[in-house]
């Protein structure tokens, strides 16, 4: 991505493993972004293989900034 200049998001665990609620994901998904240091929107959960992928925006962004 970066021999081409494509933006991407980091990578803050390839091993990460769903917790038991939607509720304990929206809780991960909050918290301080760590490509700006600023509030994260949110994560982007992609299995190994790239076939499935989903994203968990945090409610606290959502209330920031779409409220």
């Amino acid at each position: 991505m970066k021999e081409y200049g494509i933006p991407w998001v980091p990578i803050l665990d390839e091993n990460f493993i769903l917790p038991d609620t939607v509720e304990e994901l929206l809780q991960t998904a909050t918290g301080k972004s760590v490509v700006d240091g600023g509030m994260r929107e949110g994560l982007v959960l992609r299995s190994k293989d790239g076939s499935k992928s989903f994203k968990a925006v945090s409610n606290e962004y959502l209330l920031k900034y779409h409220g």
